[in-house]
């Protein structure tokens, strides 16, 4: 995303099917003196109305529509979006479209039968609910999430792209044979996913580690940083005693002379530099 100063929002990349604006990125698309979105022409978005926080109807588009006066949604006749219900904040079902259903004296959706939407959990304000639970649940036969008893995430849906967890973790897994984020057991980090530009976690650390050959981070053991190209050599547990509170940096110097087969000698002197810590 870009920022546009002075502003909340986000800017739009020309020729690109998104919004914002980040170089050779997809982002949003921000309307002048508005913090809402604006319509890329030729393409399936939506369109501001000028002093309303709502959207309008992009002709011969797939998009929603603004009710004069109100907060909501109208339908779009033809399309497969949403209806306003009077006097509520609410949407309504349209008749043989794929579109939720409003419930009465309620902010929340209900399912509509044979299409694949969401169901209404009583004197709940969230979606697909699982009795007891705060997630979603799944729609057979959809690309959607599937939750975990007992657990606060989301479970792999066989022949989807979505996320699968790591029983007794909070972190998720790695679906073979896509980009995602694999999980080191026994700790809350992402592992490195080989021929990926992704993370790897250091053991014992909340940090990440450098991936080789990739654009990634890589941590300071011990501390809450990352390292430049200086590499930082570790004596063992052992040894640091003699070290205690000490940081110096010792040269050693060795000399080597060799003799040709005249008589002659070159001399070598070799330099080593050793930096401890404790």
């Amino acid at each position: 995303y870009d920022y546009i100063p002075y502003t909340n929002c986000y800017d739009y990349i020309p020729y690109r099917n998104c919004y914002d604006y980040i170089p050779h990125r997809n982002c949003y698309d921000y309307i002048p003196h508005r913090n809402c979105y604006d319509y890329i022409p030729y393409r399936n978005c939506y369109d501001y109305i000028p002093y309303t926080n709502c959207y309008d109807y992009i002709p011969y588009t797939n998009c929603y529509d603004y009710i004069p006066y109100t907060n909501c949604y109208d339908y779009i006749p033809y399309t497969n979006c949403y209806d306003y219900i009077p006097h509520t904040n609410c949407y309504d079902y349209i008749p043989y479209t794929n579109c939720y259903d409003y419930i009465p004296y309620t902010n929340c959706y209900n399912y509509i039968p044979y299409t694949n939407c969401y169901d209404y959990i009583p004197y709940r304000n969230c979606y697909g609910y699982i009795t007891y639970r705060n997630c979603y649940d799944y729609i057979p036969y959809r690309n959607c999430y599937d939750y975990i008893p007992y657990t606060n995430c989301y479970n792999y849906i066989p022949y989807t792209n979505c996320y699968n967890y790591i029983p007794y973790t909070n972190c998720y897994d790695y679906i073979p044979y896509r980009n995602c984020y694999d999980y080191i057991p026994y700790t809350n980090c992402y592992d490195y996913i080989p021929y990926r530009n992704c993370y790897d976690y250091i053991p014992y650390t909340n940090c990440y580690n450098y991936i080789p050959y990739t654009n990634c981070y890589d941590y300071i053991t011990y501390t809450n940083c990352y390292e430049s190209a200086i590499k930082i050599v570790r004596l063992p547990a052992p040894l640091s005693f003699l070290f205690n509170r000490m940081n110096f940096v010792v040269s050693l110097a060795f000399h080597s002379k060799g003799n040709n087969s005249n008589g002659g000698g070159n001399s070598r002197i070799f330099f080593i530099r050793l930096r401890f810590f404790h």
